[in-house]
C-alpha cells in the first residue's frame, strides 16, 4: 500500500467513492450518545445546583422546588439534544430520541435505588414527564441538526 493513500486527499477520494469512513458506523452513533447523555447530566446538575442557591435565598422555596426540578430536567435534555445532533452532525430525530432514551433509562435506575425519595406522581403524570423529557430531546436535536448542516454547508463553499 503506497503513503499516498494515506493523505487528506486520497481520504476525501474514498469518502466521495462511498466507502465508509466510520463516521456512520454504530460504534460512532453510541459515542455521540454517551457524549451528549453526558453533557445533559452536568447541564441539569448545573441548573440544579443554580436553582437550589436562587432557592435558598427564597422566603418560601416550597413550591418552587418540583417546578423547577422539571425545568432543569428539560432544559438539560433540551441541550443535550442539541449536543447529540452536533456531535453525530446528521440523523436529528434518531439522535434526540437516543438521547431521550437514555435519559430517561437513567431517570428509571435512579428512581429505583432512590424509591424513598421519589415525588409519587401518578403513573400517568410520571408518563407525561417522560414524554415530555424526549420532546424536549428531540426538540433539541433538531435545533443542533439546524445549525450543524449550517456549518456543514458553509465548509463545503
Amino acid at each position: 500500500m503506497s503513503s499516498a493513500s494515506y493523505t487528506k486527499k486520497a481520504k476525501h477520494a474514498r469518502v466521495r467513492q462511498g466507502e465508509r469512513t466510520g463516521e456512520d458506523s454504530p460504534l460512532h452513533l453510541v459515542r455521540t450518545i454517551c457524549k451528549s447523555v453526558g453533557v445533559t447530566l452536568l447541564t441539569s446538575l448545573t441548573l440544579l445546583l443554580a436553582f437550589s442557591l436562587g432557592l435558598y435565598f427564597s422566603p418560601n422555596p416550597s413550591p418552587l422546588i418540583r417546578p423547577l426540578g422539571i425545568a432543569a430536567a428539560c432544559i438539560g435534555a433540551l441541550i443535550g439534544g442539541i449536543s447529540a445532533a452536533k456531535l453525530y452532525g446528521h440523523s436529528a430525530l434518531l439522535c434526540g430520541l437516543l438521547n431521550g432514551c437514555a435519559m430517561s433509562l437513567l431517570m428509571l435506575l435512579a428512581s429505583l435505588f432512590f424509591r424513598s425519595y421519589a415525588s409519587g406522581d401518578s403513573p400517568l403524570i410520571a408518563a407525561l414527564l417522560h414524554a415530555a423529557y424526549f420532546a424536549a430531546s428531540v426538540a433539541g436535536a433538531y435545533l443542533g441538526g439546524r445549525t450543524a448542516g449550517k456549518k456543514k454547508k458553509a465548509k463545503r463553499r
